[in-house]
């Protein structure tokens, strides 16, 4: 079939085609659109509002691979009444070939989208197919499965560390500050935000009842340390000479790792002052993320700048191993297990992420299709499922056992920075970090993806 065919005789499957939006008083309002592509072709798409000011407009627009769902989260302003009539969506589809979507810029994609469709149309306007969705507003809902706090008052998130028993997000934002959420609560509550200082990652160190820190900008390469009882500073340390971009903490031991935009990795002792105990030098660029191997945690691996990514023993200050395949800077890693077997997950610049064997240390799998760099990534641990998430707003999740796409998230926030899992004996949750809010989703007992609303509906 080629392609002007296709787009003619095959559409996406929409649901569903009426949005129920919650009225809550000048708070954010939320439902997702479920886009299914059963086809051997991608198509591209986009939402446009009868009534703009009304929503928010970033990101309703995406393509969708063959065979996949894709799930539009469209928002809708706080208003002081709710709307006293209804409002109407349109829908535009249309199939996309791999060499139109290189047609689509990371900076522009709005406009690039709607050229596109313009484009089509004028060709062929029955290549373009529009669908009319209702939007009705309702005063009452007895669920509510995807939060969104807003970033409007902060700078974007940088890192993000969940707590392993409080109810607790820690966000670090670009050059500004952190802040603690309590995810638990409904409005989620804002705990506590340390100012003063440009920190770009932090995390928990929960024996200790500590948050570490690193910093950025004019006070560049310090590690601060504070008690999160009290809120009393027990450390600093001048600890690089460039930001600190990524912190690890060992899971029994003592220690801290540090990396950093100088090169180099630093194991702190905090039984000993936060003496250092072993610099790891070999990267030949910026060092963006440090993760324990949580197998063996007398192992470590980094990404850089570099393209590569390497595996460290505590012991050594040379690495054990170098794997490269990326094409440009590495960002992102995280460990997980398959059976008995061991693999990396690392996401690059070059709009991939590659999954490892550690086994025979080579690339079993290339994930494909975010037009963006992948920021960040995250392996769920009692799923099996990794999710990649990038800087073209989406966040897709692949299992982890056939690397298959399973589903593409789009809560239309702009650029996601951080993905964290958080699992306790009641509480399931994915945490998403956007630029412009952060998103938590829940996972249901059954192990499903909850994504909208009251009507349970899932991934």
């Amino acid at each position: 079939m080629s392609q002007e065919t296709a787009r003619s005789t095959e559409h996406l499957a929409i649901h569903p085609l009426e949005l129920r939006f919650l009225f809550e008083q000048n708070n954010l309002i939320t439902w997702a659109l479920y886009l299914r592509n059963n086809t051997d072709h991608r198509f591209a798409f986009r939402l446009v509002s009868g009534s703009p000011d009304r929503y928010y407009d970033k990101g309703l627009y995406g393509n969708i691979p063959p065979k996949s769902t894709y799930t539009l989260f469209v928002r809708m302003r706080g208003w002081q009444q709710p709307a006293p009539h209804k409002d109407e969506f349109v829908i535009q589809s249309s199939v996309m070939s791999d060499e139109e979507l290189k047609d689509i810029g990371q900076v522009r994609a709005d406009i690039d989208y709607c050229n596109f469709f313009s484009d089509v149309k004028e060709k062929n306007a029955h290549s373009v197919h529009e669908v009319t969705l209702q939007a009705v507003f309702e005063l009452q809902r007895e669920i509510i499965n995807v939060e969104i706090i807003p970033m409007e008052k902060f700078t974007k998130i940088f890192s993000m560390d969940v707590h392993p028993t409080k109810p607790w997000i820690i966000t670090s934002h670009f050059e500004s500050h952190f802040c603690i959420w309590n995810y638990q609560t409904k409005p989620q509550e804002l705990v506590h935000e340390q100012k003063g200082l440009p920190f770009l990652t932090a995390s928990f160190i929960e024996r200790e009842q500590w948050i570490v820190a690193g910093t950025a900008g004019d006070r560049k390469g310090w590690i601060y340390v504070y008690n999160y009882d009290t809120w009393e500073e027990v450390k600093n340390l001048k600890a690089h000479n460039a930001s600190i971009t990524s912190l690890a903490v060992h899971p029994t031991k003592t220690y801290v790792l540090s990396a950093s935009h100088d090169y180099d990795i630093e194991l702190w002792d905090w039984k000993k002052g936060w003496k250092s105990a072993q610099t790891f030098k070999g990267h030949k660029g910026s060092v963006y993320q440090i993760a324990f191997n949580p197998k063996d945690a007398t192992i470590f691996a980094s990404v850089s700048q570099d393209k590569t990514i390497k595996i460290w023993s505590l012991d050594s200050p040379r690495s054990n191993l170098t794997l490269a395949g990326h094409t440009s800077k590495v960002r992102c890693l995280d460990y997980f297990s398959r059976g008995d077997k061991q693999f990396l997950i690392t996401g690059s610049d070059d709009k991939t992420a590659k999954i490892w064997d550690l086994q025979t240390n080579s690339c079993i799998k290339t994930l494909e299709g975010h037009t963006s760099r992948v920021s960040t990534v995250c392996s769920h641990p009692m799923l099996p499922k990794v999710m990649t998430g990038s800087w073209d707003g989406t966040v897709r999740l692949w299992n982890s056992t056939t690397f298959m796409l399973e589903g593409i998230l789009n809560f239309s926030l702009y650029e996601v920075h951080a993905l964290r899992c958080s699992i306790t004996e009641d509480l399931r949750r994915v945490m998403i970090g956007h630029k412009d809010g952060l998103v938590i989703m829940e996972v249901d007992h059954e192990g499903n993806f909850v994504v909208a609303g009251s009507r349970g509906n899932t991934i």
